[in-house]
């Protein structure tokens, strides 16, 4: 029999195994961060795409989704410094009609979390709805299990929330919070130039609608 000491071949093998492995996260690192690279780009490029705030919000959620796989989700628009109108759903269908918010008019006050988030302008995320007191708003853990609600902004003021839900609890990890973070964040400057073309164009029919007026007038 002849002994040989190999610890140092062992040894080398074992780094060669890591600087593979090594090797191999920093591409998946890479390779997601040129996707979410290339994510943020085409959102910027169809959120910017329409003046039209309707569309820019069904972009944004469409945006989301390619990232963040909602099951449903609602863009909550402010009427006022107590309410909010709800302008735009995804995933309701599966509803109870009796537990539908489309079109809903919402009292802040009722909802504490939106309360604090709109005074705040922070993100807000509930892994888990069945431990959230102010669970009468959800339609009940079977539709809804966790949700994030993220401030919308135009002309850095806050017009509204974002509000992505799943039916599994604990779904939405850090990553995929960011992820829509940074895709509403590009909306912002979308928002702003669709409501700012459309109090441009609701004046122009309001400057009209006076021009015909006048005429009527003086033809009277």
């Amino acid at each position: 029999f002849e002994a040989r000491d190999i610890t140092d071949r062992v040894l080398a093998e074992e780094r060669l195994i890591k600087n593979e492995e090594e090797i191999q996260r920093l591409y998946q690192a890479e390779k997601q961060a040129h996707y979410l690279a290339e994510t943020l780009r085409e959102a910027a490029l169809s959120l910017s795409s329409s003046l039209i705030s309707g569309d820019v919000f069904d972009s944004l959620l469409d945006n989301i989704h390619k990232m963040v796989p909602y099951t449903s989700a609602h863009i909550e628009l402010l009427e006022d410094e107590d309410h909010l109108f709800v302008r735009l759903v995804r995933g309701e269908e599966n509803w109870p009609q009796e537990k539908r918010i489309f079109g809903r008019h919402i009292e802040i006050n009722e909802i504490p979390v939106f309360d604090t988030l709109l005074k705040e302008c922070k993100l807000v995320y509930v892994s888990d709805t069945s431990y959230y007191k102010g669970s009468k708003y959800f339609p009940g853990r079977e539709y809804v299990g966790s949700w994030i609600a993220i401030p919308l902004l135009a002309s850095e003021q806050i017009i509204g929330l974002c509000i992505l839900e799943h039916i599994q609890k604990d779904f939405f990890s850090p990553d995929s919070i960011n992820w829509a973070t940074a895709i509403t964040s590009q909306a912002a400057v979308a928002i702003q130039n669709a409501w700012l073309f459309e109090q441009v164009r609701d004046g122009r029919e309001q400057l009209q609608a006076l021009s015909r007026q006048l005429v009527e007038v003086q033809e009277t």
